[in-house]
C-alpha cells in the first residue's frame, strides 16, 4: 500500500465521520 492511496483512505474516513456527525445535527435540530 502506497502513502499516497492510504492518505487517501485517511481522508475518506475523516470525511465519513464529518458527514455522518452533520446528519446527526440535522436529526438533533
Amino acid at each position: 500500500m502506497s502513502l499516497g492511496a492510504s492518505q487517501i483512505h485517511a481522508q475518506r474516513k475523516i470525511i465519513q465521520i464529518t458527514s455522518g456527525s452533520r446528519e446527526l445535527d440535522k436529526s438533533l435540530e
